[in-house]
């Protein structure tokens, strides 16, 4: 039998308005908008019929929720409406007393499609079948509410597995090798003619104040931006969180001094926000000797925010080929190196509100033999 290869492919077909709707479909869709609407709307029937009103409720859903311009009044197998049912059902569903450990969904065949390791897709469920009519209920759905329990738990496990995994690579140690003369002459070569050794040995001096570009712990220097963590999740987490999202108000702000008194700290931050948002809390750190924003990550030639980190941790030698990407991304970032436009430079590297970072940069420049 051919699998469903799709992350949220509880469906097998489409459930709406111009669709085939195979009934045990339109039931997960029913339970799904119960989970979900069960503070201000009255649950649905859950009877497996594709109604007026259910095609009308997936329409006010697509509409104030995820701001279609055309409601369409579907819930495709891997669309979008379904995959934000989902997630919020995961946040919402409340806990059930009617499933025990020995709880499975049941699939083509009778067969229990549980986790192996960390399956592709966390599951791929297919077809359902009803267990046996001796066990079941009398309740309307119960076996459908089942299999979608059971698939939420399991998202929730396969996920909480997934974060310790993360949190245990980006927290193991790194490594503390020290930049060399090779190192650096590596970097001008891929810099290209133009650019000396002295205007990349000041960005090495300023960003991470003459020391190393790892911390006591054995880890990278990081320092958490918690405006940039705010923009990356569009505020989500502005009333829940505001010492991990807040607004920019100035450089070095109460909030950022907190979050990066020490480095134990900014690494505690790191993890608190890993948290909520792994990929906006790493994409929102600045990392390493040269300090690089981890969103940048694509310009330093990563496809992952989690492989830059991963270069940050192999050495001084990885977070100086993440400057060096960085540079060579954009032109103008190398055209100012080599017109030695410090302030231009200071914009580019830091945003407008970079302060004395230009003069900062031209002094650590004239005392490594810049000109």
């Amino acid at each position: 039998m051919k699998r469903r290869s799709t992350k949220e492919n509880l469906l097998k077909a489409s459930v709406g308005e111009g669709a085939a709707n195979d009934p045990k479909d339109v039931l997960i869709v029913e339970y799904l908008f119960n989970i979900c609407n069960s503070v201000i709307r009255r649950p649905f029937p859950e009877s497996g019929r594709c109604s007026t009103d259910l095609i009308m409720e997936i329409r006010r859903y697509q509409r104030n929720e995820l701001r279609y311009p055309h409601a369409d009044g579907r819930v495709d197998p891997a669309g979008r409406t379904l995959h934000a049912l989902v997630e919020k059902a995961r946040t919402l569903r409340p806990k059930r007393t009617d499933l025990n450990k020995s709880s499975r969904p049941y699939l083509a065949g009778g067969s229990w499609c549980g986790p192996s390791g960390e399956v592709a897709g966390l599951l791929e469920f297919l077809e359902f079948k009803r267990p046996p009519a001796s066990q079941q209920t009398q309740e309307p759905g119960t076996a459908h509410r089942a299999v979608v329990d059971s698939y939420l738990s399991l998202r929730e496990r396969a996920a909480a597995g997934k974060l310790h995994r993360l949190k245990t690579a980006v927290n193991s140690g790194g490594s503390f090798s020290k930049l060399t003369d090779a190192d650096f002459q590596a970097a001008l070569a891929a810099l290209g003619n133009g650019i000396t050794l002295a205007m990349v040995k000041a960005f090495a001096e300023v960003e991470s104040g003459g020391k190393s570009g790892f911390g006591p712990a054995g880890l990278p220097v990081i320092a958490f931006e918690g405006h940039w963590f705010r923009k990356l999740t569009n505020k989500k987490y502005d009333q829940t969180h505001p010492m991990l999202s807040y607004k920019y108000v100035k450089k070095a702000g109460p909030e950022w001094q907190a979050n990066n008194k020490d480095q134990e700290t900014a690494w505690k931050t790191l993890n608190d926000a890993i948290a909520l948002d792994s990929d906006a809390a790493l994409q929102a750190c600045s990392w390493g000797m040269f300090q690089v924003m981890g969103f940048n990550f694509k310009d330093c030639g990563f496809s992952k925010v989690e492989d830059f980190v991963t270069s940050m941790k192999a050495g001084e030698r990885g977070q100086l080929d993440a400057f060096v990407g960085w540079c060579k991304a954009k032109p103008a970032r190398l055209q100012a190196l080599k017109d030695k436009k410090f302030a231009t430079i200071a914009t580019l590297y830091n945003g407008e509100d970079y302060g004395n970072y230009d003069v900062l940069l031209e002094q650590a420049y004239k005392r490594h033999g810049g000109s």
